[in-house]
């Protein structure tokens, strides 16, 4: 009888793999160099996100320094033992990695350039890179994740078969180019395991990495001991049920529907990232919600768990309306005499006012994109059901007055 065991598959992604350009640098070797050995000594295929040309100060957009990667003698030689070994995969991480622009949330290098524009840069990257390696590269990783729908037309017409940047930006209907986007990082890996918390099978991971998670690279933000991330691997492995595979796999193993998961990887990291503004439970929620939004989950399960959020929100909302409106009415019906008439007052202005604030918030994020984003988050919706449900609450009593 055959098995219906779906496995689910892990991606690794380095990104930043770029010459020294402060002394950071040297700690970030170290980095490099034990995934270089501990990948090959395990066979587990990785994706190395290469920049070319490395921007000295990388979030300055008028900075002009760059340090060509074959200046850096080390990390050549690293890049190519480890390219001939063939457990890495090379991929494109821009040119520069130079922000021309700062966003409120991540820098650029690509997004809100012109397409002819985009394509030069890319064009320019592939080759440096694939000259550095001695083979193809066909997958571009965008610098902070960023890019636009004029990077993916100029990234098809560079010749790139694949994308792979964040749930940050959602592309509409990619045609005969794979997006592949990173889904988790491995501080959050952490937390999934230690909660003991499963993924859905046949899933798909992919794992990001940078040199500042470890502590070596950078003391104040690392999390991770060098020693400690081949465990955490090992341990996602078992505990997580999965296969390490490389990322231009990914697209044949998930044999159909894999634009719709990516998009519904979006929408629920988007739900994630919202959620963090509710009090109370927000953090609890955003836990709890974890194990679906770090995946591109089977087209069938991410539509079950987008539903099923989808029905808590709208019920927790109800709820909301409901107490919000009751407690608005008790307190106006129980004031004596004249103090009634002031206390909905006072109730009518704050009601009013609080869905007016609201309602300016959330059409300034959807129709103008103000903050860098075209996203209400769950903060503003809260405060706009808090004052409609006050306000009506008093309309009902001046009904029954």
């Amino acid at each position: 009888m055959p098995s219906t065991h779906k496995p689910s598959y892990l991606v690794i992604r380095y990104d930043d793999f770029g010459a020294a350009h402060s002394p950071q640098c040297a700690a970030r070797l170290l980095v490099e160099q034990m995934l270089c050995r501990e990948m090959a000594a395990r066979s587990w295929p990785w994706l190395c996100a290469i920049t070319p040309l490395q921007s000295v100060n990388p979030d300055h957009a008028s900075e002009t320094g760059r340090v060509p990667l074959q200046n850096d003698p080390d990390r050549v030689a690293l890049l190519r033992d480890v390219m001939h070994d063939g457990c890495a995969e090379p991929a494109v991480h821009g040119l520069t990695h130079h922000t021309w622009k700062q966003l409120p949330r991540f820098g650029t290098e690509f997004a809100g350039l012109p397409q002819d524009k985009q394509y030069h840069i890319l064009r320019e990257a592939k080759d440096r890179v694939e000259q550095l390696v001695g083979r193809a590269s066909p997958v571009f990783v965008p610098p902070w994740n960023s890019f636009d729908q004029a990077t993916v037309r100029a990234a098809r017409q560079a010749g790139f078969e694949m994308i792979s940047a964040g749930l940050l930006e959602p592309v509409a209907n990619p045609t005969d180019i794979a997006m592949v986007p990173a889904t988790i990082e491995a501080v959050h890996l952490q937390q999934m395991l230690d909660a003991e918390q499963t993924i859905l099978p046949g899933s798909v991971m992919v794992l990001l990495v940078h040199a500042p998670d470890f502590r070596v690279a950078d003391p104040h933000a690392g999390y991770l001991d060098l020693h400690e991330f081949v465990p955490l691997i090992d341990r996602a492995i078992e505990k997580l049920d999965l296969e390490v595979i490389p990322i231009r796999q990914i697209p044949s193993r998930v044999t159909s529907g894999l634009d719709r998961r990516v998009q519904r990887a979006v929408d629920l990291f988007d739900h994630r990232e919202a959620l963090y503004d509710l009090p109370v439970w927000g953090r609890y929620a955003q836990k709890t919600l974890l194990p679906y939004a770090a995946v591109l989950l089977p087209e069938p399960a991410a539509m079950r768990v987008s539903l099923a959020l989808n029905a808590l929100l709208a019920l927790g909302c109800l709820i909301w309306m409901t107490v919000v409106g009751l407690g608005t009415f008790a307190i106006v019906r129980i004031s004596p005499g004249w103090g009634r008439h002031a206390v909905a007052a006072i109730c009518a202005c704050a009601g009013v006012a609080l869905t007016a604030h609201a309602a300016r918030n959330a059409w300034l994020k959807r129709f103008r994109g103000r903050w860098g984003t075209r996203r209400v988050g769950y903060r503003t919706w809260t405060a706009l059901v808090t004052g409609s449900a006050a306000v009506t609450a008093l309309i009902i009593h001046l009904s029954l007055s």
